[in-house]
Order: C-alpha cells, then sequence, then structure tokens
C-alpha cells in the first residue's frame, strides 16, 4: 500500500476486470475486421471496374448498330458458341457451320458446343435464362458477352445497351 487514499478494494478490482474482459472481444476483433474491410472495398472496386467497362470485346460476329426493328434490343441469329475442354480441339468450322450436331452436345475431350441458338428480345424485356445444371445458361451469357469463340454464322446484334445479371 502506497498510501491511505490509494487501497485497492475488492469492488473496485473486479470492475476494472470486467471492463477489460468486455473490451477484450473488440479488440481481438479489430484486425480481422479490417482485413474484411478492405476486402470488401477491393471487392466493390472491381465491380465498379466491371459496371463501368464499354460493351466488351468486340469481334466480328457481334455488331452495335440499330436492327431493322428499333424495338428490338438483343437478337441471335444462328447462334453457336464453343467452349474449349482442352489444348486440342476437336471440331472444326465445318462441323459448327453445318449445325449436324445438336444442340449442348459434347464433342470430344471435354469440349462443348451450344448451337441453333434463336432468339430476339425488344426494349424494355426482361429475358430469364434458366435451366438445369451444365445445360448451358453461361456458355450463353458468355457468347453474348463475346467472351467464347463463335462459329462464323453466328450474329449477334446489339441495339443500345444490354444489361445481363
Amino acid at each position: 500500500m502506497v498510501s491511505k487514499r490509494h487501497v485497492l478494494m475488492a469492488s473496485n478490482t473486479f470492475t476494472i476486470l470486467m471492463l477489460f474482459n468486455m473490451i477484450r472481444f473488440p479488440i481481438n476483433q479489430a484486425g480481422q475486421l479490417l482485413s474484411k474491410a478492405s476486402l470488401g472495398i477491393q471487392a466493390m472496386q472491381r465491380i465498379a471496374h466491371f459496371m463501368d467497362r464499354e460493351g466488351g470485346k468486340v469481334d466480328n460476329t457481334s455488331k452495335d448498330s440499330s436492327c431493322a426493328d428499333d424495338k428490338i434490343a438483343l437478337e441471335v441469329k444462328n447462334g453457336t458458341f464453343l467452349v474449349r475442354g482442352s489444348d486440342s480441339f476437336c471440331a472444326t468450322s465445318s462441323d459448327v457451320s453445318t449445325g449436324s450436331e445438336e444442340a449442348g452436345e459434347t464433342n470430344c475431350d471435354g469440349n462443348f458446343k451450344l448451337s441453333d441458338i434463336n432468339f430476339s428480345v425488344a426494349k424494355g424485356e426482361v429475358l430469364a435464362v434458366v435451366g438445369e445444371v451444365a445445360s448451358g445458361k453461361s456458355t450463353l451469357l458468355q457468347g453474348l458477352l463475346g467472351d467464347i469463340q463463335t462459329a462464323t454464322n453466328t450474329v449477334v446484334t446489339k441495339s443500345g445497351r444490354v444489361t445481363f445479371a
């Protein structure tokens, strides 16, 4: 005991210990909170970059023009989209252009072909693509974005901005 004014009493001791016990959890979690916050900021920046990008890759099969009918926002004619499963791609352009295989049939070695796709979406319409697992939903969207290979006779026409969610 240093002085009579600074006496260590049980009530003061337990009060201070309870206070330290209560703030221990937030202090321990502060590091994880900062880590999660930085990951969230990075994710928001990636999403903002994605949303700001112009309509994606441009190739000879995708046309950004006003359709013959101004009411059409997106149109696909003779759509054939190809996904490579390995370095050796089995389908040749003649196999693809003849349309000899069924839609969604596997060519060989894990290659996938989504064919005979024809549709149009009017401005203001909402199109929902639904189906079983591995039925080609993502392949269709990647083909519309120009991220995967398309056949030479595939025509994707966009009028204005088209949004995918």
